[in-house]
């Protein structure tokens, strides 16, 4: 009879993980199978139960967060990531002083700062983002090559 009261635990765990979605309660229902198991083979309902406190505590604290990456995903890119690297116009002069600069890259306009100024008219290249504001700096000199 014990083990039945083991599976009918996980199926309660399971179903209530299924509506709150935090992942945690799946760790019960693992503790909860194998504490139906242990019950199974004749294990001592206190032995049962340390077996079932200890993966309840033990798994999420181990698997949790490489589970929830792995299920999840790394959330939503940032538009700004493909861009690092690219070639920017400035369309507005880049000045740190004044928190201001406008640049297009690939087509699109975007607000820029800059650790030097870098006047209208002018090439930069994006070296990162923070947040929605491209961080550029002045392109270096284009060299044609001679022959």
């Amino acid at each position: 009879m014990m083990p039945m009261a083991w599976i009918a635990v996980a199926a309660l765990a399971i179903a209530i993980e299924f509506v709150a979605t935090h992942f945690v309660l799946f760790f019960a229902a693992l503790g909860a199978l194998l504490s139906a198991c242990l019950a199974a083979v004749g294990v001592p309902p206190v032995w049962q139960l340390l077996a079932f406190a200890a993966t309840t505590a033990a798994l999420p604290l181990l698997l949790r967060r490489p589970l929830l990456r792995r299920f999840t995903g790394l959330g939503v890119p940032s538009r700004t990531e493909d861009l690092h690297g690219a070639p920017a116009l400035v369309t507005e002069t880049v000045d740190p002083r004044l928190a201001t600069g406008r640049v297009t890259v690939r087509g699109q306009d975007w607000a820029a700062t800059s650790r030097s100024r870098i006047e209208a008219g002018a090439m930069a290249r994006v070296t990162g983002a923070d947040g929605i504001v491209l961080v550029v700096e002045p392109a270096p000199p284009h060299h044609p090559s001679r022959s």
